[in-house]
């Protein structure tokens, strides 16, 4: 359709066009179609159940962040789009099936598809619970198993190297600030200046992952990296990383990213991995846990509910556990 359209409006122009002569053709042309402004947010088919709108809400309740709730919103509506059938008629086969051309068409990773998995088993437990539904097809479907990558914080000279590639009061203060209390991206980004209490050394985030609120904790070099950053401030705003051009705005995730990457760009070959904000929370974590930090106060200090999840955080070798061995196995 959009091709007779195009070719209509070509048609009714000469080789060099005013404006006004375009606006007539696109008139002219126009007449002969009907037009739907096209959705580009997530579209919303007939076939979905009310009850995925029904689990969103319940989830918002809950807790959950805005870009969670975005994206099961986002697993269950492709589901249902594309297995068109009521939900208590899903059986385990149409879930493998939806499963594995999701992976073959699109040419996702593993844990890609079995994230969309979790989500569905979720979905139905939920039914289950609320009477929706009596049985949960997802059940006999198990985990799709995928090869981890070996992830490592940075190496304390690797992080001595970050701090020497910082060219502003703002980038040393980013990089102890998240370092000290390793917390996620959007916690720094959210973090304002009057929940930080410079003389207890502590910070209190506000609605974390999950809108769970805990207090972190800053060591000597945040505590005077973040009082040289600020002494360079203007009171115009609370926001602790603002941004620059627009002093009163809060710094995106994506921006406060960029920074980090340049900084380790300058570092160049000193540093061996790629960093990102999740390679600060897990430098954070294998060098407490390596100084002797306990396990739960690390689970506690990341924020995570489970002691499973903090472990993948932390960065143990085979020299550390040899170290270990010899000093309890002895």
């Amino acid at each position: 359709m959009y091709e007779l359209f195009r070719n209509e409006v070509l048609s009714n122009l000469g080789e060099t066009i005013t404006k006004e002569q375009l606006a007539r053709a696109l008139d002219e042309a126009a007449q002969k179609y009907d037009f739907v402004k096209k959705e580009t947010s997530l579209t919303v088919y007939g076939s979905i159940p009310e009850a995925v709108r029904m689990y969103i809400a319940s989830k918002s309740v809950e807790g959950c962040v805005p870009g969670t709730l975005y994206g099961y919103k986002q697993i269950l509506t492709m589901f249902f789009a594309s297995v068109r059938k009521p939900l208590q008629e899903v059986t385990p086969n149409d879930v493998r099936l939806y499963l594995g051309l999701y992976k073959q068409n699109r040419n996702v990773a593993g844990s890609t598809v079995d994230r969309i998995r979790r989500v569905l088993f979720g979905f139905y437990n939920w039914c289950i619970y609320e009477d929706i539904a009596t049985k949960n097809p997802v059940k006999r479907i198990e985990e799709i198993k995928t090869q981890k990558k070996k992830l490592r914080g940075l190496l304390p000279m690797e992080l001595e190297h970050m701090r020497r590639a910082c060219r502003t009061e703002r980038e040393k203060a980013l990089i102890e600030f998240m370092y000290s209390t390793g917390c996620r991206i959007a916690e720094v980004a959210n973090m304002k200046i009057s929940e930080i209490n410079f003389v207890e050394g502590t910070a209190e985030v506000r609605h974390g992952k999950g809108n769970k609120d805990r207090t972190v904790f800053l060591n000597a070099k945040a505590t005077v990296a973040l009082q040289a950053y600020l002494a360079t401030r203007k009171k115009e705003s609370d926001i602790l990383f603002n941004r620059t051009r627009s002093p009163g705005g809060i710094m995106t995730t994506k921006s406060l990213r960029n920074i980090i990457e340049d900084i380790a760009s300058r570092a160049g070959s000193k540093i061996r991995i790629k960093v990102t904000p999740h390679t600060m929370r897990r430098t954070t974590a294998t060098i407490a846990w390596r100084n002797g930090m306990p396990v739960e106060q690390i689970r506690i200090m990341l924020g995570h509910s489970k002691v499973e999840t903090t472990m993948r955080y932390i960065d143990a070798d085979c020299a550390d556990v040899k170290r270990s061995h010899a000093m309890y196995v002895a």
